[in-house]
């Protein structure tokens, strides 16, 4: 199923130019795979009119294709520093087995325990020194099988469907405001840029005169593991409240964007 996401990843790092929009397309096979083979299906956002609209079938097999697709590319967004999307990965693994659901299947943590340890033997290699790097292959394919193991997740136990967005809030919330900010600076959606909350984080390091580079990727990293680490204790402990889960949601939106505003530049919206 993830054969697609991890081919057009594959093909992007071996320097074959791709555009954007392809690839985000090239993502949407693997996630219609994944809905057809392994039954990822949205069924519900618990909001009146939308729910009704996943009475039909073509409107939740296109919700959960472009939701995946997104996910999967908002992974690959956040892999820009030593450690940060190995680090979360390993943060959401870690998050469930601190609280798991009474319900839980063997089969999902064999699944969860082959996820981690395969997760952990790239990290202790990638972070901080940068001997091995995951690639967008390795990005688009994390995306993937931890996204669609979390659906999983909420699927088995019947957890409430906010409990998978507020378990990827943070890729969520970067990808969110990395639209907004374009819309407004009048630049491509589609088009990469150094101006999501890793960066603006490391560029204020740098201006403080942290020298070693090597630092400067652990302290990024640890400082977002800090940001989003206790809403991942929350989603799995509050996993079928879904007001709790909204309400986490919606601070950890606001306090994303307060520390995006204070960390950025006054002249960071405009185009030079």
């Amino acid at each position: 199923c993830t054969s697609p996401v991890f081919i057009v990843g594959l093909v992007d790092d071996m320097q074959i130019s791709i555009s954007p929009l392809t690839r985000l397309l090239v993502l949407i096979p693997s996630a219609f795979l994944c809905y057809y083979f392994l039954g990822t299906k949205a069924e519900n956002l618990e909001i009146p009119f939308i729910d009704y609209l996943f009475q039909f079938e073509v409107f939740s097999i296109i919700f959960i294709c472009f939701a995946l697709a997104g996910i999967i590319n908002a992974f690959n967004i956040l892999d820009g520093m030593n450690g940060l999307l190995l680090l979360f990965c390993l943060s959401i693994c870690l998050s469930i087995i601190i609280f798991p659901q009474s319900s839980v299947s063997l089969e999902f943590y064999f699944y969860l325990v082959a996820i981690f340890f395969s997760i952990l033997g790239i990290f202790v290699l990638n972070f901080p020194w940068g001997r091995i790097f995951l690639g967008d292959g390795g990005a688009y394919f994390l995306g993937a099988t931890v996204t669609v193991g979390l659906i999983k997740y909420y699927q088995i136990n019947d957890l409430s469907p906010w409990y998978v967005f507020l378990m990827l809030i943070y890729p969520i919330a970067d990808v969110f405001f990395s639209i907004f900010r374009r819309i407004i600076s009048n630049y491509s959606a589609l088009e990469p840029d150094n101006k999501h909350l890793h960066h603006l984080i490391y560029k204020r390091l740098k201006k403080i005169n942290i020298q070693s580079e090597k630092l400067r990727h652990v302290l990024v990293t640890f400082s977002t593991f800090i940001i989003y680490f206790p809403f991942l204790l929350g989603a799995n402990y509050f996993s079928s409240d879904t007001l709790v889960l909204q309400l986490l949601s919606l601070i950890f939106f606001i306090f994303y964007l307060f520390l995006y505003l204070i960390l950025a530049p006054r002249d960071f919206f405009y185009r030079s």
